[in-house]
């Protein structure tokens, strides 16, 4: 038997029908995950921990790494941004095509999207811009009238490693554009 795999789960909670009353729910759950990887590549941890549950677990399939426990998960998070440059845009994660279902009570909820994320690494290891992309699978939970994350598994389906960088500013194009 094969195991199902990341894109299968996603085709299976894209078949649930969507109630129009979770609709808003569903917005509240993008704004969720946009904050989740926004507070994390702004290194703003005391913001992404209002985002946590206090028993969220982490799993980032690749790594073959689960960590539970929202200061584990921050402290976890904490030690990759050690490993990119703290220059702006040094990290950056890109969600797309979420599908998002709340359970009938409003009190749980489970969303998966497309990842997409860019690292630049700081020299002493490696220097490079590493690319890579998957899926995420999250599952919320309601608590004082806010969504939670309450877990995250992070499925890690190709990586890219390009080993010469250059950093421009805001709006500066490269000179081969030739403007």
């Amino acid at each position: 038997m094969t195991r199902p795999s990341a894109w299968h789960n996603h085709l299976k909670l894209a078949k649930k029908p969507l109630n129009a009353a979770t609709v808003r729910e569903i917005e509240w759950l993008r704004d969720v995950l946009t904050k989740f990887s926004y507070f994390v590549d702004s290194r703003q941890f005391d913001l992404y921990r209002t985002i946590l549950s206090k028993d969220c677990e982490f799993t980032n399939a690749a790594m073959k790494t689960t960590v539970k426990g929202r200061d584990t998960v921050i402290k976890f998070m904490k030690g990759q941004a050690k490993l990119q440059k703290t220059i702006p845009a040094s990290s950056k994660h890109h969600q797309s095509n979420m599908i998002a279902r709340v359970d009938r009570g409003g009190r749980t909820a489970v969303a998966t999207c497309y990842l997409q994320a860019s690292s630049i690494l700081k020299p002493e290891f490696g220097g490079q811009l590493v690319l890579w992309g998957g899926w995420y699978t999250f599952n919320f939970i309601k608590q004082r009238g806010n969504w939670l994350v309450s877990g995250v598994l992070v499925n890690r389906r190709f990586e890219i490693k390009i080993p010469d960088v250059a950093i421009r500013g805001p709006g500066e194009l490269p000179p081969e554009v030739g403007f």
